[in-house]
């Protein structure tokens, strides 16, 4: 408020200056001039008459030119039309029919405003300075007595009761103002805390607030989309349908992609007298939910498939049976194939519900200190006769080591690796398992894995080669079951292979 007053007074008192100094020069300019003329007019009139009684008016004109260099004196003929060419000017007939023109320049008129140029410059700055101090003391005096009177009870007693009022009122402002910054610095706190990302937008559309979350999600700081439309967020048309719906006071959600990731969008109209006033968006992030779900449609797809096979050659050499169309002598051999497809049906669901029980967290027994060497060797033996029917070499190396696991999935995730590594073999091939300080190698002379599909593997009914693997007994879930035992004993798998040359596979224990 004094700030503004002083501003006030200021340009009112340089103005009266200002107007002030400038009646003063047109006034001083004005008198000057009206002088100058008078004086001139009279001292022409004196020397015209001297001239026009001379006998030798052009001695007299030659000698006033160097005395009154300030006046220009010229003697024509009067048939000679000359007008005047200075700003003051007579003629005067002479004796002899000439006529005399007596005049002064523009210049000696303008010269003193030219004189005066250094003395306006001084008196501006006086001026404005002299306006400073003015301002100054008259708005010390106007807002000195508003001061004192909140200042001191003792002071303007008639209008105490409303000082008290507005301390009141200031004091009941000054409250409210430190409440709100308050709230709004908790509620700040609180949307920066959450895990979801949250906008607010007005009703044009354009970004109130967004918290940290959001605001990592759409890869923009808050101060550089802040007051902006919403697509300045993100470019996307499913996202941008779902903000305007609810800027048309309907409640919409979406699913939107962001790189590898998966947002769950929710826009909210606030909604005020029938008439909506902005939308708040909300964030999820589902992208582990999203995935799982997808996992699991396709897991129902390929377990559909997969169990419909062997069943569906079951329930072929069944009706063959026991329609009475086989042999007798061909009976066995149906009943064989039945038994061959069962036992892998069987394989099968096992496999199934041990991946579902893996998935759901199934209890399991302790972990405990185990040796690793002496499950490699029961893995091994186990698998002798596998290996040997295919004349595949087995060769074990490396020192013992021990880890802290649960030896039953342990003893499953190197059986599957190493029963690949046969399976996938070529015939007189070879596999080699080697120990090292915390890690097992497992190495084979197989069919190997393209490189892109390195990272597939793992995935459930995934095969590389569907034709080859048609030839060869498996569920396609062994690589899977070894991921879900490995990721619950912080066990890293290592792969690599080569096309045609087989493949090596890596087991790394973490260190206690």
């Amino acid at each position: 408020m004094y700030n503004k007053i002083y501003r006030n007074m200021l340009f009112l008192c340089s103005s009266i200056l200002a107007f002030v100094l400038l009646v003063v020069m047109i006034t001083y300019y004005t008198n000057y001039k009206t002088n100058a003329g008078r004086e001139f007019y009279k001292n022409a009139h004196v020397i015209s008459n001297l001239i026009s009684r001379s006998l030798n008016p052009q001695e007299i004109v030659e000698e006033l030119e160097k005395t009154h260099p300030d006046m220009e004196y010229e003697i024509i003929e009067s048939s000679v039309n000359r007008t005047c060419r200075g700003h003051l000017c007579i003629t005067k007939e002479l004796a002899d029919g000439k006529t005399l023109h007596i005049s002064c320049a523009y210049t000696d008129v303008y010269a003193p405003l030219y004189v005066m140029l250094g003395f306006i410059l001084v008196m501006g700055v006086l001026a404005y300075l002299l306006s400073v101090r003015m301002a100054s003391a008259l708005t010390d005096s106007i807002v000195r007595p508003f001061t004192d009177m909140f200042a001191s009870e003792d002071t303007y007693a008639e209008v105490l009761p409303l000082t008290r009022a507005i301390e009141f009122q200031n004091e009941e402002i000054k409250r409210q103002t430190e409440n709100a910054q308050a709230r709004e610095v908790e509620l700040q706190l609180i949307t920066d805390s959450m895990n979801e990302g949250l906008v607010i937008v007005d009703a044009e559309g354009n970004i109130l607030s967004i918290n940290n979350f959001a605001s990592k999600v759409f890869g923009a700081e808050e101060y550089d989309v802040k007051h902006r439309h919403f697509t300045a967020l993100l470019d996307n048309d499913v996202f941008a349908a779902a903000v305007e719906k609810a800027l048309n006071s309907n409640r919409s959600n979406a699913l939107i992609e962001l790189g590898a990731f998966d947002y769950r969008v929710y826009c909210s109209p606030i909604v005020k007298n029938d008439i909506t006033e902005g939308v708040i968006i909300l964030l999820f992030d589902i992208t582990s939910t999203y995935q799982s779900e997808k996992l699991r449609r396709e897991f129902s797809a390929n377990v559909s498939h997969e169990l419909k096979t062997p069943l569906t050659s079951i329930n072929g050499f069944a009706q063959i049976i026991a329609g009475g169309i086989a042999k007798t002598e061909d009976v066995p051999q149906f009943a064989a194939k039945i038994a061959k497809e069962s036992n892998r049906l069987m394989i099968l669901i096992e496999d199934i519900m041990r991946l579902s029980n893996l998935d759901e967290g199934a209890p399991m027994e302790p972990d405990s200190c185990v040796s690793v060497k002496e499950i490699v060797t029961e893995t091994l033996n186990s698998l002798q006769e596998k290996a040997e029917q295919r004349n595949i070499a087995i060769t074990f190396d490396g020192e013992d080591f021990a880890v802290t696991a649960n030896r039953t999935q342990l003893s499953e995730l190197i059986y599957n690796i190493c029963d690949n590594a046969i399976k996938y073999n070529k015939d007189n091939g070879s596999v080699m398992v080697t120990l090292a300080k915390n890690s097992v190698s497992v190495s084979d002379t197989g069919i190997g894995i393209p490189q892109e599909y390195t990272e597939r593997i793992f995935e459930r009914f995934f095969r590389v080669d569907k034709s080859h693997s048609k030839k060869v007994d498996g569920t396609g879930l062994g690589l899977s079951i070894v991921k879900h035992i490995a990721k619950q004993n912080s066990i890293e798998i290592d792969v690599k292979s080569k096309l045609g040359e087989g493949s090596v596979f890596t087991i790394r224990f973490r260190q206690d």
